[in-house]
């Protein structure tokens, strides 16, 4: 777009939708570089050790966070997070988890629908229930929802921003701390449902 532009003399209206065009290509390169280098970080075997964090003071403040957003299409947000729940882990990667998931929960659920988040002790480890009212997905995609740079062949997917790696780096930061992820669907346009699972932290140092 660039060398095209310059290669003759165009309106000012020409040239502010052509930079509106780079810019927002250099966003999407931004996101997925900053993406890439968070996979790269998880997956390192350098990393520092994890501490005791409160998963359910996290889960608080990401949803609040996404507050306005979801009032903006209308969408409902609804949690129940039982309290003092901790896992032994970097903060930011749980924070990066639960934040990813609500991002794709709202970025994928038509105005007026609603989003339930759950956050529970179950037979000594912490269970994350996210279901949404969004588009779902079918079996094939089931199959592929982590895998690097897959985006589902679906229209409201397909138009939307993304990288394809929001989902993989969740499943890596789970997996390293010893956790299982999993996701759920009735078919398109039935919801979704993302479950993620963490060994529950005793609050004592090891």
């Amino acid at each position: 777009d660039a060398e095209i532009m310059l290669r003759k003399p165009r309106s000012k209206e020409e040239y502010q939708e052509t930079i509106g065009r780079m810019l927002t290509e250099v966003r999407k390169m931004s996101e997925m570089v900053h993406l890439l280098l968070q996979l790269s970080r998880v997956e390192s075997v350098h990393r520092s050790k994890p501490d005791i964090v409160s998963v359910s003071r996290i889960t608080e403040a990401v949803a609040d966070q996404h507050r306005e957003s979801a009032q903006a299409k209308n969408i409902r947000i609804q949690t129940q997070i039982d309290p003092e729940l901790q896992v032994r882990a970097h903060e930011a990667y749980i924070e990066e988890v639960i934040n990813n998931l609500l991002e794709n929960a709202l970025k994928y659920t038509p105005k007026g629908g609603s989003i339930d988040l759950q956050l529970k002790r179950s037979s000594g480890k912490v269970v994350l229930h996210l279901s949404d009212t969004g588009i779902g997905f079918d079996e094939q995609t089931k199959k592929h929802l982590f895998e690097r740079f897959y985006r589902a062949n679906q229209r409201d997917v397909q138009e939307s921003r993304g990288s394809g790696l929001g989902l993989p780096l969740v499943k890596a930061i789970v997996e390293l701390y010893n956790g299982k992820i999993r996701a759920d669907s009735e078919g398109k346009g039935e919801g979704s449902t993302f479950v993620v699972e963490l060994p529950l932290a005793d609050g004592k140092e090891i």
